[in-house]
């Protein structure tokens, strides 16, 4: 039992090492691209966010779901460079996964 245990601790930390990896490439490389759209449409949307009945929500979401979408352009620029086996696989990894951008 104890091997199988050192076994998950080591998937656990390559796990936390990949993601600690992504976000110190999602800081360099993304993060002010899409930090920079997202204000910008904020700030072109600001009348209606203000008009709104619950403008902090309403900028929370949107500004979220703008987020997002520039992340998932960002996406499918990456994916663009895979070959067609690569993309059936990542397909197959989010398969069960319930999302929707």
């Amino acid at each position: 039992m104890g091997n199988f245990y050192e076994k998950i601790k080591k998937l656990v930390k390559w796990i936390g090492d990949i993601i600690n990896k992504v976000i110190k490439w999602f800081n360099k490389e993304i993060r002010k691209d899409v930090e920079n759209k997202t204000e910008e449409f904020l700030l072109k949307n600001e009348e209606k966010i203000k008009n709104s009945d619950n403008p902090v929500k309403i900028g929370k979401i949107v500004g979220q779901q703008k987020a997002l979408i520039e992340l998932q352009k960002k996406v499918e620029e990456e994916k663009k460079e895979l070959s067609d086996a690569d993309l059936l696989t990542i397909d197959s990894m989010f398969s069960d996964e319930e999302f929707d951008i």
